[in-house]
């Protein structure tokens, strides 16, 4: 039980990170770019 809780947990935390990443990422382009050539 204890090993499916932690398991879970580090899914989680990985899910997290990757979202994280990808939204910071995509800031930072949007950050990059003019801000005429952005949205």
């Amino acid at each position: 039980m204890t090993y499916g809780v932690s398991s879970g947990f580090v899914v989680l935390c990985v899910k997290i990170v990757h979202v994280t990443c990808t939204v910071v990422s995509v800031f930072g382009e949007l950050l990059a770019r003019p801000a005429e050539e952005g949205i």
